[in-house]
Formats: C-alpha cells, sequence, structure tokens
C-alpha cells in the first residue's frame, strides 16, 4: 500500500465537518484504507479515524483513534496540508497492520 495526502474540504449538513483525508492504495489503485481527520464545527472537536475500505474502494469499517476538543476552531489551510504530507505516518501504519491481523483472524 501506499500513501497519498488529499484534502477534501466540505460542508456535510447537519454535521457540519470539514476533513483532511488520506487514502492508502493498493497496487491496483483501489483505497484499501483511509484516515479522515475530521474537524466538526458544530461540536467543536477534531477527531482521528482510520477506515477500512472493501474490493470496490468503498468503507465498510471504521476505527476512531483519537477525539480532541478545539479551542481556535478554523477549516484547513495550506499550511495543515503540507505539514501531514511531510509528517511521519508509521504509528498509523502500525494500527493498520493490525487491523489487517485482527481482521485476517476472523
Amino acid at each position: 500500500m501506499f500513501l497519498q495526502v488529499t484534502c477534501i474540504s466540505r460542508y456535510i449538513h447537519p454535521e457540519a465537518h470539514n476533513d483532511l483525508f488520506f487514502p492508502y492504495y493498493t497496487s491496483n489503485g483501489i483505497v484499501a484504507y483511509s484516515i479522515p481527520l475530521r474537524k466538526y464545527f458544530l461540536k467543536g472537536i477534531e477527531r482521528l479515524i482510520i477506515q477500512k475500505h472493501d474490493k470496490a474502494g468503498e468503507v465498510y469499517e471504521q476505527f476512531m483513534l483519537e477525539e480532541k476538543f478545539l479551542n481556535n476552531f478554523a477549516k484547513f489551510e495550506f499550511e495543515d496540508i503540507h505539514r501531514l504530507q511531510i509528517s511521519d505516518t508509521s504509528n498509523l501504519e502500525k494500527v493498520i497492520t493490525q487491523i489487517d491481523n485482527m481482521t485476517a483472524m476472523e
């Protein structure tokens, strides 16, 4: 799998959230996992989620890793995207491996 950082910014009613989205693709170009960093405007929280996708690339399982309250609340900016593009994602990749191992046993 390989990582490609993409920013998808959208307003979803009534949830009103903004996503910074990390897809992990298979060698065939299908999304196997995705990691949205999601800001919920109405709730004032941010969640880090891992989503497992089926063979067609559709989400079928979600795992929430972190939730925190935000004081200074704004949409994602270019600096956020750049910082995440160059960040170390090895801890997230370890969690993905754990999920793969867990679901392979089912």
